[in-house]
C-alpha cells in the first residue's frame, strides 16, 4: 500500500477543520436569522394565523418583512416562548385565550425594540424546522413555525414550573430546553396552506354532553400523537433523510509504476450513490455515503513488462466502491436554492479489472485504500421532503498498489471528478 500523497494533506487538513467546527459547534445558541440584507431593520408583524395538519400545527406570522426569531420550548414541552427582538406587534385586537389545534392560549407582549410571545399547548411538544416564505400572489413575507407532537422521552418528564403569566415572561423555568436552528431556512413548502387553516378564534367553551364515549376520545388523542411521533423518529434520529444520485465520474490521467512506467487514460464512465443522513439543528449534516463508479479504459502508453505500448487498443476497466463518512454545510438564504460545501473521509476499494493492450494482458488485481473527497453544490426544495440536489466532487485516495500478470508489484495513482444529480428525501 503507497504512502499519503503530499497534495493530499491540505485536503485532509481542511476536512478535520471542518470536522472540529460541527462538533464542538454549541447548536443551543441558534436562531432563525434574516439575511444579511435585513440586518438591524426592523419589521411589524400585522398577523397571527393558525392552521391545524395531522400531524402538526402551523403557526404562521405575518411580517412586512424577514426579521430574526429564538425560541425556547419549557422542560414539559407544553410552553414556548418566541421571540422577535427587531419586530413590533400591530395587531390592535388582544391575542389572550386565542386558541387552535393543539394550542390552548397565546399571550403577547412588548420587548425591548421587539415583541414577545408565548403559546401553551395541551400536550408537550417541540418544533420542527421554522422557516422564512417570500412574498407571493396574495401575501407578503411570512414565518412558518411548526409545532410536532414531542418523543415519550420528553412528556416522560413534567416540570410543573410552567411560565403563569406575561408577568412571568422574564423568567422561564430554570431549566429549559433549548431548540436550536441555524440561520434562514429555505422556504420548504412553497405552496398555499390547506383550506383547513384559518384565521385564530377564540376557544369556544366546552359544550356539556352526556355521552359516556367522548371523554375516552377524548383520552386518546395524545397517545395517538405520540405513536405517530414514535414512528417519524427513523432509527432514534430525528431530521433524518435518504439521498440517492447517479452522475458522470472523470478519472484522471494514471501514472503506474513498477516493471516498467506506463500512463494510462479512460473514458468518462459513471457512478450511483446513496447515502442515509442527519441534519443537525446549526446548518451542518453529516451522512454515512456509499457509491461505485466504473471507467473504461481508453488508452496505454509507455513500458510494460519490458514491451513498449502507446494503443487504444485496449480493454478493461477501473471501478470503485468507496464507503465515506461526510459533513455538509447548507448555507442559509431566503430562497428555494440552498448552496452548499462538503467533504468526507472513508475507504475505497479501486479494481483494475483486465487491463490488456493488443490482446497482451497486463493487470487485473485491486486494493483497498485511504479516500477522501471535497465537493460543493447547491439544492432545490421541491417541497417540505424532498430536495433535488446538483454537485461536484473532487475525489481522491491514497496511492493504490497493485500486482501484474507476472506478480510484480507496481504503484499507481488515483483520483477524479464526480458530478452528481439526485433527490434527498426527509424520513421524519
Amino acid at each position: 500500500m503507497g504512502s499519503l500523497p503530499g497534495r493530499f494533506y491540505p485536503f485532509a487538513a481542511i476536512f478535520s477543520v471542518a470536522a472540529l467546527v460541527v462538533f464542538t459547534n454549541s447548536a443551543s445558541s441558534q436562531f432563525l436569522m434574516a439575511s444579511s440584507n435585513y440586518i438591524g431593520k426592523g419589521a411589524i408583524i400585522s398577523d397571527l394565523r393558525l392552521g391545524t395538519h395531522l400531524d402538526k400545527t402551523r403557526i404562521v406570522l405575518d411580517v412586512s418583512n424577514p426579521t430574526d426569531l429564538s425560541y425556547k420550548v419549557s422542560k414539559d414541552g407544553k410552553t414556548t416562548r418566541l421571540d422577535l427582538p427587531k419586530a413590533s406587534w400591530q395587531r390592535k385586537q388582544p391575542l389572550d385565550g386565542y386558541a387552535g389545534g393543539s394550542i390552548i392560549s397565546v399571550t403577547y407582549s412588548a420587548a425591548l425594540n421587539g415583541s414577545t410571545l408565548i403559546l401553551r399547548s395541551d400536550k408537550a411538544i417541540r418544533i420542527k424546522r421554522p422557516f422564512f416564505l417570500s412574498p407571493d400572489e396574495t401575501r407578503g413575507y411570512r414565518i412558518v413555525i411548526d409545532m410536532v407532537p414531542a418523543p415519550i422521552r420528553i412528556t416522560e418528564k413534567v416540570n410543573k414550573n410552567l411560565v403563569a403569566s406575561i408577568d412571568g415572561i422574564g423568567a422561564l423555568p430554570g431549566k429549559v430546553e433549548v431548540a436550536q436552528i441555524s440561520k434562514a431556512q429555505n422556504p420548504y413548502i412553497q405552496r398555499a396552506f390547506p383550506e383547513g387553516n384559518q384565521r385564530m378564534q377564540r376557544q369556544p367553551k366546552p359544550r356539556k354532553t352526556t355521552s359516556p364515549q367522548e371523554p375516552k376520545i377524548q383520552q386518546q388523542v395524545p397517545r395517538q400523537n405520540n405513536q405517530a411521533q414514535m414512528q417519524k423518529d427513523f432509527l432514534g434520529l430525528t431530521n433524518t433523510y435518504a439521498r440517492g444520485s447517479l452522475g458522470l465520474h472523470i478519472i484522471n490521467e494514471a501514472s503506474n509504476d513498477g516493471n516498467g512506467n506506463y500512463d494510462t487514460e479512460f473514458s468518462p464512465g459513471f457512478l450511483m450513490s446513496i447515502a442515509l443522513g442527519t441534519r443537525l439543528e446549526n446548518k451542518f449534516r453529516v451522512e454515512g455515503e456509499f457509491f461505485y463508479a466504473n471507467a473504461t479504459l481508453k488508452q496505454l502508453s509507455g513500458t510494460v513488462n519490458n514491451k513498449v505500448h502507446n494503443t487504444e487498443v485496449v480493454n478493461g476497466d477501473m471501478s470503485t466502491l468507496a464507503f465515506m463518512a461526510n459533513v455538509i454545510y447548507d448555507f442559509p438564504n431566503n430562497s428555494r436554492l440552498t448552496p452548499y460545501v462538503m467533504g468526507g473521509v472513508g475507504l475505497a476499494g479501486i479494481f483494475i479489472n483486465e487491463f490488456s493492450a493488443t490482446e497482451i494482458a497486463i493487470a487485473d488485481d485491486m486494493d483497498w485504500v485511504f479516500a477522501a473527497q471535497l465537493g460543493a453544490g447547491t439544492s432545490f426544495a421541491l417541497d417540505g421532503r424532498t430536495n433535488i440536489e446538483i454537485g461536484y466532487r473532487y475525489f481522491e485516495t491514497e496511492n493504490p498498489e497493485f500486482s501484474d500478470v507476472t506478480g510484480t508489484p507496481f504503484k499507481s495513482i488515483f483520483s477524479g471528478h464526480n458530478f452528481l444529480v439526485g433527490a434527498r428525501i426527509d424520513l421524519n
